[in-house]
């Protein structure tokens, strides 16, 4: 190999190891201080989005719902049947919320159940995204205070309420709450009653 051969391959695996190295640090780091802020400030190439926003998207994501609509009964039958991963509740043609079948059905144990998860899971959710937020406005205080100690605090607060939001929305959300067997058990009662 000629001396130019050498000097270039030299070249091509430093340029390697130190492109491998800020690949390393722009992958590790956010792993230990903070996923959003380190690659928000590491890869100037990525378009960066005010914090406002990276805030208003965090808390919009992951915000709960509760689906129950205070749904009379109208005298048709109820079934529940499973689709794929969930389960459909109906009454008659219409698609209704499981809390609603329950409480129409007369199973109030169940429905009692049903929403006493729910509640747990939204609550959850908000006091997730409450401290997610809290997490994020510390991180950035603590950047631009340059105080290690606070930006250390909301890194560790950030991904928590992350995990803690994330948990209560799926838990809120979750469909059946109750075993499939039990809402049949309940929607049959029930249609035997009506027919009567």
């Amino acid at each position: 190999m000629t001396e130019a051969g050498r000097a270039r391959c030299h070249r091509l695996v430093t340029l390697k190891v130190e492109l491998s190295t800020y690949y390393l640090v722009a992958i590790t780091r956010p792993l230990t201080i903070g996923a959003v802020w380190t690659l928000h400030m590491e890869l100037p190439r990525i378009p960066r989005l005010p914090l406002p926003l990276l805030l208003v998207a965090l808390a919009t994501s992951g915000c709960a719902v509760d689906f129950a609509r205070q749904t009379r009964s109208t005298g048709e039958p109820l079934t529940a049947r499973a689709t794929g991963n969930t389960v459909a509740f109906r009454q008659g043609d219409v698609a209704i919320d499981e809390h609603d079948y329950y409480r129409i059905s007369g199973d109030q144990a169940h429905a009692d159940h049903v929403r006493a998860r729910r509640d747990r899971g939204i609550l959850a959710n908000r006091v997730g995204i409450a401290s997610a937020i809290a997490g994020a406005v510390l991180m950035g205080a603590g950047i631009s205070a340059g105080n290690s100690s606070v930006m250390g605090g909301g890194a560790l607060l950030l991904p928590i309420g992350g995990v803690t939001m994330f948990w209560g929305k799926s838990t809120a959300e979750k469909v059946p709450q109750v075993r499939l067997q039990d809402a049949q058990i309940a929607g049959d009662r029930y249609n035997a009653r009506v027919a009567q």
